[in-house]
């Protein structure tokens, strides 16, 4: 397995579902998947794929500062804690069916902490307990819990129990 950055030459490559989402950031364009690709070229979306040996796909983690994604500063909201100017937020979290349990999610993020690190960025991620993961994709808060996240913060809402987290 390897991890590599999201650009628009391997944009394609995210399941399809995850190419057209615009749950975590405002986009009124016509064709929100070349809109949510052109933002990736670009860097103001930033993205982790995790490939096997053949180069497809099996894992997916989005991230980036959090004044890019407006609807994880409305959650961010709801658990009434500080707010860090410049932190870096996890927004998304996936790894394909056939693949789960196999520490791929982990290495997606254990390669963010990296760069948030080479960074000097602090990572923040909303983990979710009690949750379905096919609706969800958020990741379990309790994998982030494992990579030294600190929780800070948790309610329920109807997927389950959202626990922000803070590395």
């Amino acid at each position: 397995m390897k991890i590599i950055d999201v650009d628009a030459t391997n944009f394609q490559q995210i399941k399809k579902d995850c190419q057209s989402c615009t749950y975590w950031h405002e986009c009124d364009a016509a064709d929100p998947t070349e809109a949510r690709r052109s933002m990736f070229a670009d860097a103001r979306l930033k993205g982790k794929l995790a490939v096997d040996d053949s180069g497809t796909a099996i894992g997916f983690v989005q991230y980036g500062p959090l004044e890019l994604y407006q609807e994880f500063a409305r959650l961010r909201q709801g658990f009434g804690t500080e707010l860090i100017t410049g932190a870096w937020v996890i927004t998304c979290l996936s790894t394909d069916k056939g693949h789960r349990g196999k520490g791929i999610a982990k290495a997606l993020v254990a390669a963010l902490i990296d760069e948030a690190s080479a960074q000097g960025c602090v990572l923040e991620a909303s983990g979710m307990e009690d949750a379905n993961f096919e609706q969800v994709s958020v990741g379990p808060a309790e994998l982030y819990r494992q990579l030294g996240f600190q929780e800070l913060a948790r309610f329920r809402d109807k997927y389950g129990v959202n626990v922000l987290l803070r590395k």
